[in-house]
């Protein structure tokens, strides 16, 4: 019995001397985006353009964003070495994209950051999820990049500060509207240049218009479903490698704003050059789903 007791007290000693130490540096400029590739395109490699990539949410043509502007910004380092982003909607999940989770044993979830390199920077909450809080979209396919969603649950319920929020979902009657031609907000903290190797430091926004469904069928053909929303990357602005999973905000008045969706995929010719668009998984699509794997009441 004495054994037991000192074998207890030792390994809650262990645990408490582990809980007090200063958390690990990291180093950020080895941190890469992840990227996801259709396979249902592999056909089409030697066609320049017919392949798409991960938009991971690269924001190219943004600005900076001002630090706590966008309280809802999520930055996820998946297995201590790629990153996506996602958005808190409650006190208890982020969302993001499925193919930022698929495979993943352990999250990182970075809440009230603006640069992420700043490992003490004032007001940022890390949290690390197992993979057994990793809620992936059962029909999630890689082939096609269908159903790309999945959920994190937070280790503990959090507290609300003026630099971390949730954004609220859409509601059901919300999810029905025409949003094309509109102008959302992107915003993450990927790659700011085709020629920059790793993800941005600050967090960065960008307006970018919602693409009529057709003509993002022109570029994606039958892989665009009406679960995915598109937005035009002509104007040398867009989404690209380096922050999937980041949120595309419906700005609805100055005090009311509501995700609409999570990057997923552009073109590999160039992000925003080519003018191919950037395809998002749209969220109002998912509100069943979201309603049956977390404790949040959607609104009609």
């Amino acid at each position: 019995m004495k054994c037991s007791i000192l074998l207890v007290t030792i390994l809650l000693g262990l645990v408490a001397a582990l809980a007090s130490e200063p958390p690990q540096k990291v180093d950020w400029s080895k941190i890469k985006p992840i990227d996801v590739i259709p396979g249902k395109y592999d056909q089409w490699k030697t066609k320049p353009g017919t392949l798409a990539r991960g938009a991971g949410g690269r924001i190219i043509g943004g600005v900076e964003v001002k630090p706590g502007a966008f309280p809802h910004q999520a930055g996820l380092r998946i297995n201590g070495q790629s990153f996506c982003g996602g958005s808190l909607i409650s006190n208890l999940y982020v969302i993001t994209a499925a193919h930022c989770t698929i495979g993943a044993y352990t999250v990182d979830v970075y809440l009230g950051a603006h640069n992420i390199y700043e490992d003490e920077e004032e007001g940022r909450l890390v949290l690390t999820c197992p993979y057994e809080n990793l809620i992936v979209h059962a029909a999630y396919d890689p082939y096609s990049i269908s159903n790309d969603i999945s959920l994190i649950m937070l280790p503990q319920r959090i507290t609300f500060t003026d630099r971390i929020q949730p954004i609220r979902l859409p509601t059901r009657s919300e999810a029905l509207d025409d949003l094309e031609n509109l102008y959302l907000t992107a915003s993450g903290w990927g790659r700011d240049s085709d020629s920059a190797t790793s993800i941005s430091p600050v967090l960065r926004s960008v307006e970018l218009q919602v693409q009529p469904v057709p003509i993002c069928k022109h570029f994606f053909s039958d892989i665009i479903l009406p679960s995915n929303i598109c937005t035009n990357s002509g104007r040398g602005q867009g989404t690209c490698s380096g922050d999937s999973g980041g949120p595309l905000i419906f700005n609805k008045t100055n005090t009311d704003k509501y995700i609409v969706g999570l990057t997923s995929f552009g073109s590999s010719i160039s992000c925003v050059d080519a003018g191919w668009p950037s395809v998002f998984t749209y969220v109002g699509a998912y509100l069943n789903w979201i309603r049956d794997n977390t404790d949040i009441i959607i609104e009609n």
